[in-house]
Order: structure tokens, then sequence, then C-alpha cells
């Protein structure tokens, strides 16, 4: 009987060890690095006309997880999402499967937005960006970018830059440096989707200014009613090792000198 009792006990004490530990929170996300401090703007979301600002916190807490690379520093935040309410309807919806920023420096960016407008198709603005260290006195930059639309309804779709702005921007401090989807118009039929991909300076090759404080990511789009933009894009920034300007001009010159002998 005794042995019975001290039975009954420990499956209680089991029982009740793992409803305690249940109420714990999860400690699967790391924490963030020093140099991305929780109240780091790193950008911004929304209608042209009406944008929220975007901390480092925000996205952890809004993140599945959080991994820090142990050499980098760099940080990833991993499955998250947002949606912007309205007199209580949803005007549209943030979803990303990743953001990745590091101050080495680069920035990267996969996820997808979805007009929960019924009738109207809205401009939208999405920016993120990574605070550099140390400053850059020269640059070497590139960039690239994945567009998907997808029609979830059965009239079609069309995915835009939005009027005198380019889809694409890789931004060094503030300022639009590398532009692409300019312009662009990307329409998918009823039910169905369609992609556009576009890079340049894809590894870094193009000569560019001094960086001081951030470089980033920005797209300006508009997207028909009800629909679906995809987007997967990268922006790197390099410090040019000596003699790297020299050896791209050498080359740019060969490049044009063998151009020249082939049309003799």
């Amino acid at each position: 009987m005794g042995a019975g009792r001290l039975a009954v006990k420990r499956v209680s004490l089991w029982i009740l060890l793992v409803w305690v530990a249940s109420l714990l929170p999860v400690a699967a996300a790391q924490a963030l690095p020093a140099w991305l401090p929780g109240n780091t703007t790193v950008g911004s979301v929304g209608l042209a006309t009406n944008t929220i600002s975007v901390s480092a916190m925000m996205l952890e807490s809004n993140s599945a997880d959080v991994q820090v690379d142990s050499v980098t520093g760099a940080v990833t935040f991993i499955n998250g999402s947002m949606t912007m309410m309205n007199e209580g309807l949803p005007v549209w919806e943030w979803n990303w499967d990743s953001i990745t920023l590091d101050q080495d420096p680069s920035v990267s960016f996969v996820g997808n937005f979805t007009n929960l407008n019924a009738s109207l198709a809205l401009d939208f603005i999405f920016s993120i960006v990574t605070p550099i260290a140390p400053s850059l006195a020269s640059s070497l930059y590139g960039g690239s970018t994945s567009v998907t639309i997808a029609d979830t309804g059965v009239n079609g779709a069309t995915l835009a830059n939005t009027v005198g702005q380019p889809g694409y921007a890789g931004t060094i401090d503030g300022a639009n440096t590398l532009l692409l989807l300019n312009p662009f118009s990307l329409p998918a039929p009823p039910g169905g989707t369609n992609s556009l991909t576009q890079w340049n300076g894809l590894y870094a090759t193009i000569p560019g200014p001094a960086v001081n404080s951030t470089i980033g990511i920005t797209h300006r789009f508009n997207l028909t009613s009800l629909d679906n933009a995809t987007f997967n894009s990268t922006f790197h920034v390099l410090i040019p090792e000596p003699g790297t300007f020299a050896l791209l001009a050498s080359g740019l010159g060969a490049l044009a000198l063998f151009g020249r002998r082939l049309r003799i």
C-alpha cells in the first residue's frame, strides 16, 4: 500500500513539473547582440500615406525565432507577421520568412505582403536597414530582387512600381544607390502567378560612395485588391581592398581593347 501511494505521489509530482514547465517562456530565440539594441529603428512598413516605424524589438517580439551568427554577429529574424487594422477591418498583412541584418554590412529580406482591401489597389512602402560599424570611406555594392505576384481570386492581379518610384532601391545612408524594378509592371492571370528577377553588381562590384551609418533596402509598389506579392531581396556592401579600383579599371580597359580588336 505504501509503495502504491509513493508511485501515485511520483506521478502527481511529474504532472506538476510538466505543467509548471509549460508555463515558462521558451528560450529558443537568442538575445539581440550589443550592436543592435532593441530600440534601434530598422525600417518602416505600411502604405505610402501611412507608415509605421519598425524597431529591432518589434521584429524580435513578432518573430518565431531570432538567430545570431556566432562569428559575424549577423541577426536573422525568422517567421513573423504583422497585420494593420483600420476601424476593426484588416488593411494589409506583412509576413516574413527571414530578415537578416549584418553590420559587416549586408541586408536581406524574404517575405510577402497581402492587400486586404476588398476593392482598392494600394501603394505600399517597405524599408529595412541595418546600422554599420565602422564607417567606410568608400565602398563596392550590389544587390538583387526576385518578386512574385499571386492572384488570390479570379480577376487577375498586377504588381507594379509606385508611380515615379523604383520598385527596389538599395540605400546607403538613406539615399537611393542601386535601383532595380525601375519601372516594372508584373501581371498575373486569374488564379495564377508571375515572377521577375533583376540584379546588378550581384557580388558587390559597383564602386560606391562612403558609408557612414546605414545600408538598406526599400520597396515601393502598387498591389491590386486582395492579392499577394512576395519579395526575395538582398543588398551587399564591401570595403574595397587596396588596388581594387585599379584592378577594376584595368579590367574594363582590357575589355574595351579586346572589343576594339574584334571590330578591326
